[in-house]
């Protein structure tokens, strides 16, 4: 029985150029527990490179002189009066501060300092509302950073000092230029008028005795007065300029630090570590954007188009013994989930009941000799005559696993000799004499019965794969292949059939052309989407009937489920060379099963 095969159907969100989905709370968490050495490499990458980084840096002291600025400038206050004091230039404060006239004063006190290297080493602040000037040097020396901090403190006084005194000067020179040309003037105006000149203050004649507004008595009074106020204004002057010491004062030196700047080991640390974390999240995220393995069963179905046949757990090394995982462990969860899968591919078609089942996978280690191994011994407990059949005649594994020796009596010691020998006497006439003189007659050839090897498990036999031959593919689709299968059908009730991944070489689709259905196992975290699609598209290819897809090596949290499997567990024995019967004491092959504990 065969059905139609039909292509892969890629769900709406894998589809290319299609939105991406919403990711919710779960997702994100999955995405995590996934990614979570990513996570952690990249935490402990960064954390480490700030360590060394922090533990290789030279330590650096800071040290901060404090001064209290005055602002104003008097000779503005001398031409405009009584306005309010301007606002506190910040940027040319600071600006005035780390200048090279400043810094050049202050590495004059500090000898073998250069003043250009010593810029590179300063920082600048000023609090507008409290006017503040915070001078900070920094160095590898505590000492050093104390002096160049406090020097450049003490220079960028004296620098304001020195700057105010020079404007103080330029305004009292202006005023003695402007009192000696008033001088002159009332002195030519005195001579004009003859009378010796006034003896009294201008503010104390009268008016009326001025003279006529454009009379030189009117001229030498208005010279008094400008006189008189811009006398007033020096004397002031002079004042201030005795009075004042400066738009800058030095309130604090600076201290001897104790401590090196810049974060301590575990503030760098903290800080390394959530950026770290946050680098980890977006590396989690963009590599597992950029993964293209199954996650779970039904990103599989997506892929594939197929249906879910069953999901069975990932058995833990430590926990695996010598055997069939379905005897050795019969009441275990992966026991109960191959059941499961025996009952999905049961009810499939209840009429046309699956009885030559051919299960593969797209890649290798997927675990599909497993999945048949424990599939057919399901089958055999389940009161089924069952052959399964080692037909990977390139990597053949269960062999192995039943502990039967390889390079023996097997499938293709029944597959090619009688076919082979045929085919050799019909070609060459000459072949039969030599095969009487090599006393190999075709009628001595072994039988299917002859190559079937019993096992431990009551009405299981095993096919063994026989001599690797050189010719596999041809092999398998040869006529005599399909007579073989044709005489399991015929003596047992189920053949399931163990091929080679199907995008590794094309026995599997070969022998998928005469089977009743076709089983495709995958492994999420293993099998790429790909991979599923392309094993997919070359099964259709040939019409096989896909019947599904059994997800395998799922990883399950524990949970009372398991431990309710693990409790009636029990541990059996399996020998290869252990007879089975059909339940009657008899063999398929006649011979009297012969059962070793």
């Amino acid at each position: 029985m065969r059905g139609e095969g039909r292509l892969p159907e890629r769900a709406a969100h894998l589809a290319w150029g299609s939105a991406m989905p919403v990711m919710g709370i779960r997702e994100y968490l999955a995405v995590l527990r996934r990614q979570r050495w990513v996570v952690i490499g990249a935490v402990a990458i960064v954390v480490a490179s700030a360590a060394v980084f922090l533990l290789i840096q030279t330590p650096q002291y800071q040290a901060t002189a404090t001064v209290l600025l005055r602002p104003g400038d008097p000779s503005e206050r001398f031409f405009t009066g009584n306005t309010p004091e301007p606002p506190l230039n910040v940027e040319g404060e600071a600006a005035f501060a780390t200048s090279f006239p400043v810094v050049a004063e202050a590495a004059e006190s500090l000898p073998g300092v250069d003043p250009v290297e010593m810029l590179e080493h300063l920082s600048v602040t000023v609090d507008e509302e409290s006017a503040i000037v915070r001078i900070s040097a920094t160095r590898p020396d505590p000492a050093q950073a104390r002096d160049t901090a406090t020097a450049v403190a003490r220079a960028f006084v004296d620098g304001r000092r020195s700057a105010e005194t020079a404007n103080l000067g330029r305004l009292l020179e202006e005023f003695e230029a402007q009192l000696q040309e008033l001088q002159g003037e009332i002195a030519e105006l005195d001579a004009q008028i003859g009378d010796g000149g006034v003896t009294t203050p201008p503010d104390a004649l009268n008016p009326s005795a001025v003279g006529p507004p454009g009379s030189p008595r009117a001229a030498r009074h208005a010279a008094l007065v400008r006189y008189q106020e811009i006398f007033e204004r020096q004397q002031l002057l002079l004042i201030e300029r005795g009075v004042r010491r400066g738009g800058a004062q030095l309130v604090s030196p600076a201290l001897l630090p104790s401590e090196p700047v810049g974060p301590s080991l575990p503030q760098a640390a903290a800080v390394a570590g959530f950026a770290g974390l946050l680098v980890g999240l977006g590396l989690a995220l963009l590599r597992d954007h950029l993964d293209d393995r199954l996650r779970t069963g039904d990103d599989a179905a997506a892929q594939a188009g197929l249906p879910v046949l069953a999901e069975l757990p990932k058995v833990r090394r430590r926990r695996r013994a010598s055997g069939v995982e379905s005897v050795v462990y019969p009441n275990g969860a992966l026991a109960e989930a191959v059941r499961g899968l025996r009952t999905t591919l049961q009810c499939l078609d209840p009429d046309n009941p699956v009885r030559r089942l051919v299960v593969t996978s797209p890649g290798r280690s997927e675990g599909k000799s497993f999945v048949a191994l424990n599939l057919a011994t399901v089958y055999a407990q389940a009161g089924y005559r069952t052959v399964v059949v080692s037909a990977d005649l390139r990597r053949p594994t269960l062999e192995a696993v039943l502990e039967h020796p390889p390079g023996g009596l097997g499938l293709t010691s029944v597959v090619q000799a009688p076919d082979l020998h045929a085919a050799e006497l019909a070609s060459d006439p000459a072949a039969d004499q030599r095969a009487q003189r090599r006393r190999e007659p075709a009628e001595r050839r072994p039988s299917v019965e002859e190559a079937l090897v019993p096992t431990s498990v009551a009405k299981l036999w095993l096919l063994p794969s026989g001599p690797l031959p050189p010719n596999p593919a041809e092999l398998l689709g040869s006529t005599a292949m399909d007579q073989v299968l044709d005489r399991l059908a015929g003596m047992v009730d189920m053949v399931v059939v163990d091929t080679p991944p199907v995008l590794a070489v094309t026995d599997a689709a070969i022998l998928a052309t005469g089977a009743d259905g076709v089983v495709l196992v995958v492994a999420p975290g293993q099998t790429a989407s790909r991979a599923v699609r392309r094993a997919t598209a070359a099964l259709s290819a040939v019409n096989a009937r896909l019947l599904g897809i059994v997800v395998n090596k799922v990883v399950r949290m524990s949970s009372g489920n398991d431990a309710y499997y693990a409790e009636g567990a029990q541990t059996v024995g399996l020998s290869v060379d252990a007879g089975v019967g059909d339940g009657n004491g008899n063999s398929p092959s006649g011979h009297a099963p012969r059962l070793r504990k």
